[in-house]
């Protein structure tokens, strides 16, 4: 009995995105793979341990996204790493380069949601996959500044 509610379940949950959607931001999640290598070669364990956990979290969720713990904790570990890399980069000179790629991701984001609301989800897919660019790109961005 308890299988069969199980079973019902699990078939009742559906994606947030079709897979021809999702399987592009599958793709594009594993650009944090660049900021974990960046950060590695500038022995910036702490970035690389950040962008490694956001990498694997993305993944995860991307392969199949329903909304379950799997996208909480994507969500709960960017946030995390962003919050980080925000108050590292107030100590960094020049910061600003970081905060307008920064600025620039976090635009994408907001043109997503928007995108999502309205049901376009051709330009909801591509502006979240400039987001994981350009978050990445503005990773990139800090660790050059650190030096």
């Amino acid at each position: 009995m308890i299988y069969n509610v199980n079973y019902l379940l699990i078939n009742k949950m559906k994606t947030k995105l079709p897979p021809e959607y999702y399987k592009i931001l599958w793709r594009t999640s594993w650009f944090a793979l660049i900021s974990f290598f960046v950060a590695l070669y500038k022995q910036f364990f702490d970035f690389a341990f950040l962008s490694f956990i956001v990498f694997l979290t993305s993944i995860n969720y991307w392969k199949y996204p329903i909304n379950n713990w799997r996208r909480k904790v994507d969500m709960i570990c960017v946030q995390c790493a962003l919050t980080y890399k925000i108050i590292k980069a107030y100590y960094v000179k020049d910061n600003y380069y970081y905060y307008i790629a920064l600025s620039l991701a976090i635009s994408f984001y907001i043109f997503a949601l928007y995108f999502g609301k309205k049901n376009k989800l051709w330009l909801s897919t591509v502006s979240h996959s400039l987001l994981h660019v350009f978050g990445n790109v503005s990773n990139i961005v800090l660790y050059i500044l650190i030096d």
